[in-house]
């Protein structure tokens, strides 16, 4: 049942990779090329992205949505999902509803849940240069998104030059937005914690129908 709710969420997506694919440890390499290795960590205090859990708790569950990587949708998806067991979550806002704060959890609670092999962990990645593209044409080009913060706060322009925004990367001065985030550095540093996960996918555009349906077959 758990991996019928993961496929359903990959199709709603329409970009969603069902098939193993690549392994979340070649994306951890791509995602160097982004930003400087000699970056300072960011995994600490509010920066350490514990906040991307969502939490089933109904299906042992733990989903470390990465934004700029279907997170909306599968927000959506699990809300969905809870409001079986939680009629409130019909009238919950998209985000925040099933995350740690939510569900009263501290982050050696997650931590507990990650190692228990009980608990099913789950996450959804993209190709790094894609995740970037994605994120630069919403949040820094007109006509999409409207949330053009994410852009200024990062970039100091609400449309830089993408050359401009790429070097911006490449800085040791921290990146702090999630939209520009390493996708090693979600819910609390995935690269010490994807041994314990059951489920690691890609989302790929140009296979995804193919995967699913295949997956579903």
């Amino acid at each position: 049942m758990l991996l019928y709710w993961l496929r359903i969420g990959a199709l709603l997506l329409c970009s969603a990779s069902c098939g193993r694919g690549p392994s979340l440890g070649a994306a951890v390499q791509l995602d160097a090329t982004s930003q400087s290795s000699s970056q300072p960590s960011l995994l600490d205090g509010k920066s350490n992205l514990y906040n991307k859990w969502i939490i089933v708790p109904e299906h042992k569950l733990l989903f470390c949505f990465i934004e700029k990587v279907g997170c909306k949708s599968f927000n959506q998806l699990f809300k969905s999902l809870r409001a079986r067991y939680d009629p409130t979550q019909a009238a919950a806002g998209v985000w925040g509803s099933n995350n740690m704060t939510a569900h009263n959890l501290t982050e050696a609670d997650i931590d507990a849940y990650v190692e228990d092999p009980l608990w099913h962990k789950a996450v959804f990645y993209r190709e790094p240069l894609v995740r970037f593209l994605s994120a630069f044409r919403s949040k820094c080009e007109p006509h999409h998104d409207g949330d053009r913060q994410h852009c200024t706060a990062t970039f100091g322009s609400e449309q830089p030059p993408f050359a401009a925004a790429v070097d911006r990367l490449s800085q040791q001065q921290p990146i702090t937005d999630a939209h520009w985030r390493r996708q090693i550095h979600f819910c609390g540093g995935l690269q010490s914690k994807l041994v314990h996960f059951q489920t690691v996918e890609q989302l790929d555009a140009i296979t995804s129908r193919q995967k699913c349906t295949r997956c579903l077959a």
